[in-house]
């Protein structure tokens, strides 16, 4: 089921603009800490491919226990199981996003979301929840 819209906005300082993209995150139910992310339209689908190399995958919530926050991953590939794990590439996180630690999120939350370590592709990037589907 889908759980969430998020927006993530990148300065794209060489072009001095803003460019905004959309993903839906999906779920089995409200309390799910993982299951599939993909672009939520057309542009943002165009937007991913430039900036994460990637469109669609598996995502999951970690806790801190040390910190007051929590971290969302969007790996570029579905949910992973034994059988999968031998015949492809490795699972890669391609953006982690900073979230507080109360979960289910709320509407309008969301922190600082940092991009795979690529040297061509670092941005400065914010994400918030711009959609809840329950």
């Amino acid at each position: 089921m889908k759980l969430y819209k998020i927006r993530l906005e990148v300065n794209a300082r060489e072009i001095n603009r803003i460019n905004t993209f959309d993903a839906i995150l999906e779920g089995d139910d409200i309390s799910s800490q993982d299951g599939d992310w993909s672009a939520a339209d057309d542009t943002s689908e165009k937007l991913f491919d430039i900036y994460l190399d990637d469109t669609e995958g598996y995502w999951e919530r970690r806790r801190s226990e040390k910190y007051d926050f929590a971290t969302i991953y969007l790996y570029n590939h579905d949910q992973p199981n034994v059988i999968s794990q031998f015949w492809r590439t490795p699972m890669l996180w391609v953006v982690t996003l900073n979230a507080d630690n109360k979960w289910p999120l709320s509407l309008g939350g969301g922190m600082r979301a940092y991009r795979k370590l690529d040297e061509d592709k670092n941005f400065d990037c914010t994400w918030r929840v711009i959609h809840r589907y329950f």
